[in-house]
């Protein structure tokens, strides 16, 4: 299997874009990837077309065919380096995740 290029629609506002992360694998869907960071954070990879923004997640445009709990295998770490992502082991289809997203996602505040 060739290993895929994939790119972000949009980050949440709490999702890491700057500096370098270790994370792994937490739990993994069809549509969504659960990771983890070393200091304990949770941030999650979705499906653009299936997922609507999260403060904490990246919406990623994946191929239609795209099943994280079959491109995903074990609990094999990831680095987070200025907006790519690069797994380190255990991934059969993925070598490389851009976060180069179109747009930020904000979070609106309610002012009265």
């Amino acid at each position: 299997m060739t290993p895929a290029a994939l790119s972000a629609l949009s980050l949440g506002y709490l999702f890491p874009v700057k500096g370098r992360h270790i994370l792994r694998v937490h739990s993994a869907f069809q549509h969504a990837l659960n990771l983890r960071s070393e200091e304990g954070r949770h941030l999650t990879l979705l499906c653009a077309e299936k997922y609507q923004n999260l403060a904490d997640a990246a919406r990623i445009m994946l191929p239609e065919w795209w099943d994280w709990r079959r491109e995903i295998t074990g609990t094999g770490t990831i680095r987070l380096a200025d907006g790519v992502f690069k797994m380190l082991s255990q991934c059969t289809g993925l070598s490389y995740c851009r976060l180069i997203p179109q747009h930020y996602w904000l979070a609106k505040q309610n002012r009265k």
